[in-house]
């Protein structure tokens, strides 16, 4: 868990609240909503340990580093679709379409919210029927 100056207000009282939900379990796409002791890094888990040590070296300011996942298949996979939020100063709180193939690609991460409250209603719109969360944003996460 990151420090917690650095979770936005909205995703910090989801977790008083409730910390992490299943959505949609018997759906095509369910989704887990990460509670704070599933709110990991999301660099290890979509890119690997040692691809994600490489980028945070060679490229410190790169927006992956500060991401984390929120959304998953909630099956543990690496491979699903998943949700990162970005928990950078400059972008805190913006939520990105990843997938393991697509993840730190530009023009390959579209924002899906640009808060969590916002994503919550994305998911609960689409009820788990998309493999991957749709977007009405036209911007990518390297555009911002």
């Amino acid at each position: 868990m990151p420090d917690t100056a650095l979770i936005p207000d909205d995703l910090r009282q989801l977790y008083q609240l409730c910390g992490g939900a299943l959505l949609f379990e018997d759906s095509p796409f369910p989704r887990r909503v990460c509670g704070p002791g599933t709110f990991v890094p999301a660099s290890p888990r979509l890119l690997g340990e040692q691809a994600a040590h490489q980028v945070a070296r060679e490229e410190p300011g790169d927006l992956t580093n500060g991401c984390y996942v929120i959304v998953d298949g909630g099956r543990g996979s690496s491979t699903e679709p998943h949700v990162v939020i970005d928990l950078a100063p400059e972008r805190a709180g913006r939520c990105y379409a990843a997938a393991w193939d697509t993840y730190g690609l530009v023009g390959e991460m579209p924002v899906v919210a640009t808060n969590v409250a916002d994503l919550l209603l994305l998911l609960l719109r689409e009820g788990g029927s998309e493999a991957m969360p749709s977007t009405t944003h036209d911007r990518d996460a390297y555009d911002l």
